[in-house]
């Protein structure tokens, strides 16, 4: 979702601020860098909840223009629901870093 929010983002800057060949030249750039984090993120969370089937087909799905959109909402909805089953509140981001952190320290025994 952050990769979807930076690049939503990085398009209002562009228009905003875009105009000379090094600010077009960096926006794409940046754009390409935060396509492939997404991409990789999505394949990657669909392996770990679905297996390597659903891995590469939402790999393949993600390459095309607004199915990759829809097959992301998808994924994170897979995840939004193992989230859910373990107890985690969801918000616009996922679930609240503090909350997952103390998941985490009590897994290990390690909280204060």
């Amino acid at each position: 979702m952050l990769c979807v929010l930076g690049y939503m983002g990085l398009v209002v800057f562009s228009m905003l601020f875009g105009g000379p060949e090094f600010t077009v030249i960096f926006f794409g750039i940046a754009a390409i860098l935060i396509v492939i984090a997404g991409l990789v993120s999505v394949v990657q969370l669909a392996y770990r909840l679905k297996g390597t089937t659903s891995a590469v087909i939402v790999g393949v799905l993600s390459l095309i223009p607004l199915v990759g959109l829809i097959t992301l909402l998808v994924v994170n909805g897979w995840a939004s629901k193992e989230l859910k089953k373990s107890g985690f509140r969801i918000g616009l981001l996922g679930a609240s870093p503090a909350q997952v952190l103390q998941a985490i320290q009590a897994s290990l025994g390690t909280g204060p």
